[in-house]
C-alpha cells in the first residue's frame, strides 16, 4: 500500500475518485506489519470491513482491512501502567 492510493469497496469498479484516499503508510515494529492512515467516506468506514487500495501510477492493487483508530493499547494500560 502506498500513500495517495485510492480506496474502493470490494466489488466497486477501480476507476474514478473512489471512496477515499490513503494519506500515509509506515511499518509498525510493534505490530510487525504496515499500517496506513486514510480518509474514507463514512458509509465505507466500517471497522473490520475490507477495502481495496489502488495505486494507478504503478498498476498496484492491494486489499486491506479497516481497523480501530486505537489499535495498540485500547485500554490505556501502557500509559497508566
Amino acid at each position: 500500500m502506498r500513500g495517495g492510493a485510492i480506496l474502493f469497496l470490494p466489488g466497486d469498479a477501480v476507476a474514478g475518485h473512489g471512496r477515499g484516499r490513503v494519506t500515509s503508510v509506515t511499518f509498525s515494529p510493534e505490530l510487525g506489519r504496515y499500517v496506513g492512515l486514510a480518509l474514507l467516506a463514512g458509509d465505507a468506514a466500517t471497522e473490520g470491513s475490507e477495502i481495496v487500495a489502488a495505486y494507478p501510477m504503478r498498476a498496484e492493487t492491494v486489499r486491506a482491512r479497516i481497523g480501530s483508530p486505537v489499535f495498540l493499547d485500547p485500554k490505556g494500560e501502557r500509559l497508566h501502567g
